[in-house]
Parts: structure tokens; sequence; C-alpha cells
């Protein structure tokens, strides 16, 4: 009998033509990309095909609890296949968060966002560097480096907290240190939004921008052509998403909390499974919106050439215990049947797959 189980063990698990079983070894293989340790699906049906016979008959122990880990064990695994897929990528991020300005009005949260974000931004396989209350010297200087790491990355994050302005149609991010007195001070003291773009064309990965900025325009009553409120729509190269925290020509609320309502909503959707970067800007608008009673609506535009996931993988659409029941369509040599059904359940039991998230204070600018 002992023989007899083993050379079932070692028995080629057979493959069926829709193609189920090569669609789980890729996602497997996918996790051995960067050497990470994940056995194919197949491995661990075969492991547990003696306990088959027996789950089947109405067997409790330890059948039944081998069959909940071999399901617990492939839906993990696709999981970490995901991982793997976002690990194998080169990411690269630039956050920065001016609060404490010198001669244009404070910002309370700008720091905080840019914390919080980079602090999420490496949970997700970013190589981050994480920058706070920059002068001019300091902003632009960390710009120049980011732009040469983003050259040959797969993927390139610009997250920028803080005041912002518009003059003659063009955008200014201001720097800690900025002080106006004529339309010449933007010019020569600010950083410009459309050389930080600029810079990061040379890259061929996906660019992704999340401006949280006009909080209010700081040079609103000088004598300045910097009338209109809020930033004006940029870009034209191809492989950028650039997501503003507020429509154009608006300002954007600071939050009463530790964060902003952008970065607050961000924060909350980027880790999500399987949901595309353009997915999730609609999930943080629609937050933004209530969060501001309507009065923020964030806005992007882009010119992505492939879709972009912070954590590839499945959504929570598609269940896990779904998921373990698709990849094992196999012929257990149970009587000869074919059939990819799962075992029967229980009588008076049936298979269920795995269950399917405050008013904005002084404004930004």
């Amino acid at each position: 009998m002992r023989e007899a189980a083993r050379r079932r063990i070692r028995r080629p698990i057979p493959r069926r033509a829709n193609g189920n079983f090569e669609k789980t070894e890729s996602l497997a293989n996918a996790g051995r990309s960067d050497g990470s340790v994940l056995a194919t699906s197949a491995d661990m049906v075969s492991g547990i095909l003696p306990h088959y016979d027996q789950c089947r008959s109405g067997a409790k122990s330890p059948a039944r609890r081998s069959f909940r880990l071999l399901r617990f064990s492939i839906a993990l695994g696709l999981l970490a296949a995901g991982a793997a897929t976002a690990r194998a990528e080169t990411r690269v991020a630039l956050v920065v968060g001016n609060s404490a300005y010198r001669a244009v009005p404070t910002l309370t949260n700008p720091q905080n966002d840019a914390k919080d974000v980079a602090a999420k931004l490496r949970d997700l396989g970013f190589k981050v560097t994480a920058l706070v209350n920059l002068d001019q010297p300091r902003m632009q200087r960390a710009i120049d480096d980011f732009a040469r790491a983003a050259e040959d990355s797969d993927a390139a994050v610009f997250y920028y907290g803080g005041h912002g302005v518009q003059v003659d149609g063009r955008n200014f991010l201001l720097p800690v240190d900025f002080q106006f007195h004529s339309d010449d001070d933007v010019y020569q003291h600010a950083v410009p939004l459309d050389g930080v773009l600029k810079e990061l064309e040379q890259g061929d990965g996906v660019h992704l921008v999340f401006l949280d900025a006009c909080r209010t325009n700081p040079l609103r009553g000088s004598r300045t052509s910097a009338h209109a409120e809020g930033l004006a729509e940029v870009g034209n190269a191809a492989g950028f998403l650039i997501a503003f925290a507020t429509q154009p020509d608006n300002v954007t609320f600071d939050g009463a909390g530790r964060n902003s309502p952008f970065a607050k909503s961000l924060l909350a959707h980027i880790a999500t499974v399987g949901q595309s970067v353009s997915s999730m800007m609609i999930d943080v608008r629609k937050d933004v919106i209530n969060m501001t009673a309507g009065a923020q609506v964030p806005w992007e535009n882009s010119s992505l050439t492939r879709q972009f996931y912070f954590v590839p993988g499945e959504t929570e659409n598609q269940s896990l215990g779904t998921w373990s029941w698709q990849i094992l369509p196999v012929d257990f040599d149970t009587g000869g049947s074919n059939s990819p059904a799962a075992p029967a359940a229980a009588p008076g039991k049936g298979h269920k797959g795995a269950p399917g998230h405050g008013h904005g204070g002084q404004g930004k600018g």
C-alpha cells in the first residue's frame, strides 16, 4: 500500500485542454522570477492526491484539513506571484512635502502626507527618496537626481504636496524659501512643473505624477499675472499619468486631520490588489468629492500606453475559493471520471468562495 501511494504521488498530473493548469503554472513561475520560493500548484496537488479518496468518501481528518490547506496554499501562491511581479519591476519614487514656508502662508499637512505616502510606496517595492521643507536649490537637485534614476526604471512616481501657482498658464511648485516681489521671482525662484516633466520624458517607463497643490493661491492680491486659482492642465508626452488633487483652476483643501483629503484617499486605495492606477483614480475621485461636499474634484491627464498596477494580482471580485477550484480540474483517478468538478460537499452543505472603504480645513495653493 505504501509503495502504491508513492507511485501515485510521482505520477504526472494530467493537463486539461482548457488550459487551466498552464495558467496556474505560469503564475507560479512568475513568483520564481526574482528567486522567491513558490511551488507550482501541480506540486501542491500531487502532494495531496493520496488523501483525496478519503476526503471524497467522507473522512473528516486529516483529509479535509489537508484540502483546506491546499486551497489556502494555492490562493497564497497566486498572491505571491503578483507580489513577485511587482518586485521584479524597477520602481523609483520622489516624494516631496513642503509645509514650513517662510514668506507665504504655512501649511499643516504636506509634510505628513509626504511621510505617509513614502512609507506606503516603500511597502509596494519602490526605492523612495522622501524629503520635506525643501528650499529651491535642494528641491531642484532632488528632481534632477530623481530624473536620472527614472531613466532606467520601469515605473517612476513623483508626489508633491505644498504650494503651487500658475503664471501665464504655466505651473510652478513653490519651495519653502520662496519670496514674491514680482513675476520674475516666480520664474527665478520657483520650480517649473513643465521642467520636471521634461526631465522625466527621458525614461521609457511609466511615469506617475501626483500633485496635491494648489492649496489657495499664495500670490492672491499681488500685482502679478498669476490671477487664476489652482494649476493649469499640462503634459503632452506619452507614458504619463498626471493626477491633480483638484480640477484645473481650483484650490484643494489641506484637511482637518493628519492628511489632506487627496492624500488620505490615495493612501486608502493605492495598495488595492489588481486595481489599475486609472481605476484607482476613479475611487480616489469619488472619496474626495464626498469628503469635500463636491468642492474638490481630483483630475488627471493620462497618456499611458499600458496599464500600471501598484499591486498586481486578482481583484477582490475573483474570490480565493473560486480560484482554488478553478485550478483543480484534474482526473484524480477515482473510478475513471474525468469530471473537473470539485469534491462533492457533505449533505446539506454547499461550497462558497471567500466573500468578495471630515471636511477640509484650510486651503492649499
